[in-house]
């Protein structure tokens, strides 16, 4: 079975020929309600830039809540959608700075649950670009996993014979975790993790 899932956000603008005064409306200042009731207005997701080389933190980021995937935004930096909102972050690849929160687009998600539509079993598809588990990068392959130590997650890089190269813990809340696949942008390794428990419907 291959789950298809097409995200829509966007914002919607109009004029009836009058000037309005300019204003600056705060993107983030309205309340995110997931699809059970529950406000997830206060919950946040961090970010986090990895050199695959060596397993060293380039940068961490804190943004709102984010949703299960990342983007590549046109200016090469690293674009974050964000769980019921109507716009993305969007952090600089060098630094890790929120340079932006542009509207959010239209997006297809596809999560091939029984490897029928790609030939790999869990394999995510964002707007055609594949996302594995386990990223390629520089002969090692990295991937997320649970860590070792007490609770989270780590990064984790092995060599082509299976031997560990590196492991890194990144944020990530022990129960109702969500996080993004890894992606390559550049010369480092992206993902974001949630920092608090999400809700469950009950």
């Amino acid at each position: 079975m291959v789950l298809v899932v097409a995200v829509s956000l966007a914002a919607c603008s109009g004029s009836d020929g009058a000037s309005a005064p300019t204003t600056t409306v705060d993107p983030l200042a309205q309340r995110a309600v997931d699809g059970c009731g529950h406000d997830i207005s206060t919950l946040t997701s961090t970010v986090t830039a990895v050199d695959p080389e060596t397993g060293r933190v380039v940068w961490t980021a804190s943004v709102p809540l984010a949703d299960v995937y990342l983007l590549r935004d046109d200016s090469g930096g690293v674009r974050v959608p964000l769980q019921r909102r109507s716009v993305d972050a969007l952090i600089d690849v060098d630094t890790g700075q929120v340079l932006d929160y542009p509207p959010a687009g239209v997006h297809e998600v596809l999560v091939d649950v029984s490897g029928t539509a790609t030939g790999v079993v869990g394999m995510q598809v964002i707007d055609g670009e594949r996302r594995p588990e386990q990223v390629p990068v520089d002969g090692l392959s990295v991937e997320l996993v649970a860590s070792s130590g007490p609770g989270g997650r780590e990064m984790r890089a092995t060599r082509p014979d299976g031997t560990v190269a590196w492991t890194t813990p990144v944020p990530s809340s022990v129960a109702s975790s969500v996080s993004t696949r890894l992606v390559v942008y550049g010369d480092v390794v992206v993902v974001a993790t949630s920092d608090q428990p999400i809700p469950t419907c009950t």
